[in-house]
């Protein structure tokens, strides 16, 4: 059940991240539908403070997605240590986030 409410969040937010100002290709990611998944968007948990231009959102205990949407790298304020899902880094401490990309990082 976790790992369904992961790819459902998955699949709205990052095709909805994305759409902000981008002239890039867009990334779609699509999962099976189950008749007993959670259905309250409401409870997509609000992100961590992050830096004019980025749009952040936990996904569960563990998990933040960023986005870029500036023009110009971002730093990212971040105490711990945690590892990018999408570019396979590692991160101890503060990281930066290129113009128009996305960051998806796992707490350790």
């Amino acid at each position: 059940m976790k790992t369904s409410k992961i790819r459902i969040l998955l699949l709205i937010a990052i095709p909805f991240f994305l759409s902000f100002g981008s002239k890039a290709q867009g990334l779609y990611v699509g999962t099976n539908y189950h008749p007993h998944d959670d259905k309250n968007i409401e409870k997509i948990k609000k992100g961590p403070e992050v830096p004019t231009g980025v749009m952040a959102r936990q996904i569960d205990k563990n998990h933040y997605l960023y986005l870029n949407g500036s023009g110009e790298p971002k730093e990212i304020p971040f105490k711990g240590k945690a590892k990018s899902i999408l570019f396979d880094k590692n991160y101890d401490g503060n990281f930066k986030i290129a113009p128009y990309e996305p960051e998806f990082i796992e707490i350790k």
